[in-house]
């Protein structure tokens, strides 16, 4: 699997990141095969020391919270993950060399370490509800919301926390503007924020994609 940089990024940076199966296929059909994703996952985060701030494994798709401790590191940690969990998936499901497992990109975009951090973090564990999966989000069993599981996945310490009156709009007032940064891979935060990268990247949007 051939990988792009992640252009623009500096060590400690937060990326919010997302890939589903080819032509929307479910990647997931059981527990098993979640619980072996989860291990590739941590594994991976374990190996090149990727600190992960939250993640949601959906019947189609997966998104991540991490933090690059530099950029080449996260896209080896990627790169690790994605073609070992493609690899046993086509083995369980005995249909090796078949095809692609995945869509043909990952999407990604850097996110501040302010208030866009917890919405987007929100917006991660609340894809099962939004989808009617469940009622709540700790009611997921693949996600940094479940709250009973003895965790095999080592879940790093978010920044520090911001008051309850700062998140008090309603999450759906985020919805769009995290869509739209994951679609177009800029980065989501302050204005200020997001120039400092576009100055550091000689004016041009983050790109953060990698061919599946």
């Amino acid at each position: 699997m051939n990988c792009r940089k992640l252009k623009g990024v500096r060590d400690g940076t937060v990326f919010h990141i997302c890939n589903r199966g080819v032509l929307k296929k479910p990647m997931f059909f059981d527990e098993f095969d979640y619980g072996i994703c989860e291990e590739i996952l941590s594994e991976s985060l374990e190996k090149y020391r990727v600190p992960l701030h939250a993640y949601c494994l959906m019947p189609n798709h997966w998104h991540l919270l991490v933090e690059a401790p530099r950029g080449v590191i996260l896209v080896q940690m990627l790169q690790r993950f994605s073609s070992v969990h493609a690899k046993t998936i086509r083995k369980r499901q005995e249909n090796q060399g078949t095809g692609a497992v995945y869509q043909s990109r990952y999407r990604a975009h850097p996110v501040q370490k302010s208030e866009a951090f917890f919405r987007v973090k929100s917006y991660i564990e609340n894809n099962p509800c939004k989808a009617g999966l469940c009622s709540k989000p700790e009611d997921w069993r693949w996600s940094t919301a479940y709250s009973e599981i003895d965790r095999h996945i080592l879940i790093a310490t978010s920044p520090t926390p911001i008051p309850l009156n700062v998140l008090r709009p309603p999450l759906e007032s985020w919805h769009s503007r995290i869509e739209s940064a994951l679609f177009s891979q800029r980065p989501l935060g302050d204005v200020e924020w997001r120039n400092s990268f576009c100055e550091q990247d000689g004016g041009t949007s983050v790109q953060a994609r990698f061919a599946a």
